[in-house]
Parts: structure tokens; sequence; C-alpha cells
């Protein structure tokens, strides 16, 4: 599959260290800032995967930021698949970038709908990725044009593609679109999504390891996430 990708673009897709993508004192002071409010809330996103080391650098002109939307709350119900766990803190992540940006809106959407609520500045929708009708709903109820979508959902590439399908119509120009938590041996899925990207798109993966501590101890992670730059609008 990634010859098959390479044969289809010219685009080199490097995977560089997500540490390395902050590349300034003022983006290394937003990521340690948007960690605290991962941590502060509970959300995993800074110590498991080191996402602060990419959302801090993303969102530093905070202040223009208007809209965010998150796929996958972080549903602790157990029975719902790609769940956190029984010490999931649903919301969490949410929170903190409400708090990071403090003018925009923050969207969530989840497939569990035992978990959505809606507080300051956050609104939560149900979403099934798998089922593209759904993202058509989820379309009528948020902003035309996005700073930020995050798939932090259903972690299968057939949600995932949906994700990008319905983001790359909605990121404004200049904003991302973050797949989070890909396994290595997924990679080669995502050498094909960036080698079909538009012209105006720009695809990065980025290692994103980290750690998790549980009951038998501390464990190290390795995974991946697929960021993609809007040029330009999307035709």
């Amino acid at each position: 599959m990634s010859d098959f990708a390479k044969a289809q673009s010219d685009k080199h897709l490097d995977i560089i260290d997500i540490r390395e993508f902050p590349v300034s004192s003022t983006d290394l002071q937003y990521a340690e800032e948007l960690k605290m409010l991962f941590d502060k809330y509970g959300s995993d996103k800074a110590n498991s995967h080191n996402y602060h080391m990419l959302y801090g650098p993303l969102l530093k002109d905070r202040d223009q930021i208007a809209s965010l939307l998150e796929i996958g709350v972080g549903t602790n119900n157990v029975d719902v698949l790609s769940n956190m766990g029984t010490g999931g803190k649903p919301g969490a992540s949410l929170r903190a970038f409400r708090d990071f940006l403090t003018n925009a809106e923050i969207y969530g959407a989840d497939i569990d709908e035992r978990i959505l609520f809606e507080e300051e500045r956050i609104k939560t929708y149900y979403l099934d990725q798998t089922d593209s009708r759904s993202f058509d709903h989820l379309g009528k109820r948020i902003p035309s044009e996005l700073d930020l979508i995050i798939d932090d959902g259903l972690h299968s590439p057939n949600a995932n593609i949906n994700t990008v399908l319905f983001g790359l119509q909605r990121i404004r120009i200049g904003g991302w679109l973050v797949v989070e938590d890909i396994a290595p041996n997924a990679i080669p899925v995502w050498e094909l999504v960036a080698a079909l990207l538009p012209a105006n798109y720009t695809p990065h993966i980025l290692t994103a390891s980290g750690f998790v501590r549980e009951k038998a101890g501390t464990f190290s992670l390795n995974d991946h996430a697929m960021a993609i730059f809007a040029a330009q609008r999307y035709e």
C-alpha cells in the first residue's frame, strides 16, 4: 500500500517526532500551558500522547480561534468501543480547550449519548462515525467553518476516513484536521490518504509517544497522529 501511495503522489510524507513540532519558545510556552489544562481536567492527551506539543503551536493565535470540534468526548462506559475505561473523564479535553481558547466555541461529538453535555461555550452532539448521514446531521448543528477538527473517537480507519471527508469541507483556510491515536501498523493507510489529498492540503504524520500509569505499573505508548493543514479552501 505504501508503494501504491508513492505512485499516486509526489508528496514526501516524513514521520516526525511530535516533540519537534514546536519551533519557538512561544510554541513551547503554549504547549506547557495547554498540558496543565489537560492534566487539570483529567485528559490523557498530554501525559499519554504528548499531543499538547502539537496543539499548543497550532492554537498559538488563540484569540483568533473561533471554533473547534473534537470527535470523541471520552466515554467511560466500558460497553462502548474505544472507551476510556472507568477512570476516564468525559469532556476533559473539551474543557481544557475552552479554558485555553477564551474566545472560541467548543463542540464535541460522540456515539455515547449518556455522556453528552452542555456548559459554558461547550456543546456536544451525537455522532456515529460509521454513518455519513450522521455527519450530515452534525453538520447542520455546528459552524460551516472550523479552525481545528480533532478525531479522537472510534479508532478505526473507516471511521477516521469518514471524519476526514467531512473535515476537508469544514476546516477554514489555515486550519487543521488531526486524527489521533493511529496504530503503527495503520500508517500505510494514512500514507495512501495523504497521497490522495488535493494539492492545497499539506499532511504530516507525527509520532506521539507517551506513558500511561495503571495499577500494574507504568507503560509506554507509541502511536501516531495525522495532521492535515488546509492552505486553501476545499473545492
